[in-house]
């Protein structure tokens, strides 16, 4: 019976050994450091791009990629303005004064005509109007530019696309049936304003040869019959593989602009 008294006391007392380590377990456990959150990546939009003779700022809604201005050193500058997450008015100003303004139609989601308006002093007025055409990729594949009052076409231009989503081929195609054909090249990085949404649509109003849209970046524009469309980008890339510097080559010029981004 002694025997029997003394195992039971040492099973008890090792049992209550075991809970006192699981207790002291759980506890350390609770005072573990959690691990530090990852940092808040960049959005990676262009905020500026800064050459010698010309400074374009991008602004935009805070927190987001949605562009919604454009000021630009030579005086030209840009309001644009959303119902939900799409542009509805584009505004063009020079030197503060508003000189046109665009309107944009949305279908299914979609912008799918333009009316182009001048203003002069109190007066507006109607100077064109685009209607623009989507695949079922949603991409933008034929705009159609015509003038209003008289009602006629003015311009056809044909975009086609690589498997990559970038623009391999623009056709301006005139009312005389003359065809303009330019032909696009592009790197494996990635592209300038990859993260701007609805920047392909915008840029057709901004008369701005560094504004292009594309997945990655335009290296080379050509037309075979025309010397003076041709032109050549180089670029410097950061280390999330963006550029932070361009170059654009023509025939007669070179500019160089320093791209800052958030």
């Amino acid at each position: 019976m002694k025997i029997f008294k003394t195992q039971l006391c040492l099973l008890m007392i090792s049992q209550l050994f075991l809970a006192g380590s699981c207790r002291k377990t759980i506890v350390t456990a609770e005072k573990e450091t959690p691990p530090a959150p990852d940092p808040v990546s960049k959005l990676h939009v262009p905020v500026q791009m800064a050459s010698a003779g010309l400074v374009v700022d991008l602004i935009y809604a805070e927190d987001q990629t949605r562009l919604t201005g454009v000021s630009c050193s030579d005086g030209t500058s840009y309001s644009i303005s959303y119902k939900g997450q799409i542009p509805v008015k584009i505004e063009t100003y020079k030197h503060e004064v508003l000189i046109n303004f665009t309107d944009f139609w949305i279908t299914d989601g979609l912008i799918t005509k333009a009316t182009q308006n001048s203003k002069s002093g109190i007066v507006y007025t109607p100077f064109g109007l685009y209607t623009l055409e989507y695949n079922l990729q949603r991409q933008l594949v034929r705009i159609i530019n015509q003038q209003v009052n008289p009602n006629k076409v003015l311009m056809e231009r044909v975009n086609s696309y690589l498997i990559s989503g970038n623009v391999s081929s623009l056709s301006i195609i005139e009312p005389s049936g003359y065809v303009r054909s330019l032909q696009y090249s592009y790197d494996t990085r990635k592209g300038i304003f990859k993260n701007v949404p609805f920047a392909q649509l915008l840029f057709l109003e901004m008369d701005y040869p560094f504004f292009y849209f594309g997945i990655n970046n335009r290296l080379s524009t050509t037309n075979a019959n025309l010397a003076l469309d041709n032109q050549a980008i180089t670029y410097t890339y950061d280390i999330d593989d963006y550029p932070s510097e361009m170059t654009l080559n023509s025939k007669n010029n070179s500019q160089t602009f320093k791209i800052s981004y958030k």
